[in-house]
């Protein structure tokens, strides 16, 4: 399939709120619950994963991808990395925090997959990532620092404020957490972005929707959807 320009929606505002609400979803808690059946340990192909990615969101188009490779190679890894690399944020500790440690060989190498789908006012990313089998158990990302729930990160002659809260969302996975979080600039909430983050065994998933109105019940229903495919197709 031929992959489709990124939408504009997830970059650049959206990319520091993604991962300050994946950094707060790194702190374990008790957001979800472990599935009935135990989880596959082994480590998943590429192949494997695109095919556990959504492939339909109702009243919703292929944006982007699928995209398949090792995760450090990833063309998304590389545009949420320049993202971040023009920003300048008032907390810059806040920077890294939510995101795999791609300078990790085991994450760098490690299979992965995303996929972004697009209403043009709404967009849902997926990616899968298969980490080795000695990282499961491990959490994904490291915990949060407490004062990177709120700060700015100014992008050319823009600065945008984001503000983070954890909400519950049905409980699929082990340590699901999700958080939505309000950016915008001039004192005003651009748009909302919600995220969820959880693991089936060794294989971390991680769920982004954005859009001028996100609820916890459009949380829930994504949620509901990826799990059920990815443990549908993951055995």
């Amino acid at each position: 399939m031929r992959v489709r320009r990124v939408p504009r929606i997830v970059a650049p505002i959206a990319i520091f709120a993604l991962g300050a609400a994946a950094a707060a979803c790194g702190g374990g808690g008790s957001g979800g619950a472990s599935p009935k059946a135990k989880p596959p340990s082994r480590v998943f192909t590429e192949k494997e994963l695109t095919a556990a990615l959504l492939d339909h969101v109702t009243g919703m188009r292929k944006a982007y991808g699928p995209e398949a490779g090792a995760y450090g190679s990833l063309k998304a890894t590389k545009a949420g990395e320049q993202a971040m690399a023009a920003a300048k944020l008032d907390k810059p500790h806040c920077r890294e925090i939510g995101h795999l440690d791609k300078d990790s060989p085991a994450v760098k190498k490690a299979p992965s997959a995303v996929v972004v789908h697009s209403s043009g006012l709404v967009s849902v990313t997926e990616a899968l990532v298969s980490l080795p089998a000695d990282q499961a158990g491990k959490p994904a990302v490291a915990a949060m620092p407490a004062d990177c729930a709120r700060y700015s990160a100014r992008v050319g002659d823009k600065t945008y404020q984001y503000a983070t809260q954890p909400v519950s969302v049905s409980a699929h996975g082990e340590a699901a957490q999700a958080f939505l979080t309000d950016a915008g600039f001039g004192g005003k909430t651009a748009m909302q972005l919600g995220a969820v983050t959880m693991r089936y065994g060794n294989v971390v998933m991680n769920l982004f929707v954005a859009g001028r109105t996100v609820a916890k019940r459009d949380l829930d229903a994504i949620v509901e959807q990826a799990y059920a495919r990815l443990t549908k197709t993951l055995k």
